[in-house]
């Protein structure tokens, strides 16, 4: 029993202190502080439907002053989806994911590609392999959103990048 309420605690300590850093960083980015420049961060997100492929491509520049680490996983750099990173919605309602769902450690050195100031980085993915699209001809509108980590010389936590939205057309008869 003491065991289960320490893991509780430990929990709600966890929860409490994420929620702290990621208020701590949009009060930082409202107020105008120096750690504004981290969300000079542009994704433009693009939708190309080739051969029944539903493909986006993100591509992630970093307008600002400071290098900034893209995760490569959230970022889907290895040109595979493997967290549920897009919203994509027809006539209101969210088509779901059906890829699997990765339990990883924090990232690490390893896991992340390092975009210096002013560089850019693209990637595609096919986004039908794990969203599962409705049969027929529907128009979606699709968008990206994730968390990365970023680091300044005196501060470091979690950026949410997101994209633009994009709406296209899909049929997918084979369902």
């Amino acid at each position: 029993m003491i065991y289960k309420t320490l893991s509780i605690f430990i929990i709600t300590c966890i929860c409490v202190i994420t929620f702290g850093l990621l208020v701590s960083y949009s009060e930082t980015i409202s107020t105008g502080n120096k750690y504004s420049k981290v969300n000079s961060v542009e994704v433009m997100l693009s939708v190309n439907v080739k051969n029944n492929s539903v493909i986006a491509t993100l591509v992630f520049t970093n307008n600002s002053t400071n290098t900034i680490c893209i995760d490569i996983t959230n970022g889907c750099l290895t040109g595979n989806i493997k967290n549920n990173v897009f919203t994509i919605n027809y006539d209101g309602t969210e088509i779901p994911y059906t890829g699997k769902l990765y339990k990883r450690r924090p990232p690490g050195a390893k896991d992340v590609v390092k975009l210096l100031p002013g560089k850019s980085i693209s990637t595609s993915v096919i986004l039908n392999k794990v969203y599962r699209f409705s049969p027929g001809c529907h128009t979606y509108t699709v968008s990206y959103a994730a968390f990365h980590q970023f680091q300044l010389p005196d501060f470091q936590g979690l950026l949410e990048l997101k994209s633009n939205k994009v709406t296209f057309d899909y049929k997918d008869w084979e369902k």
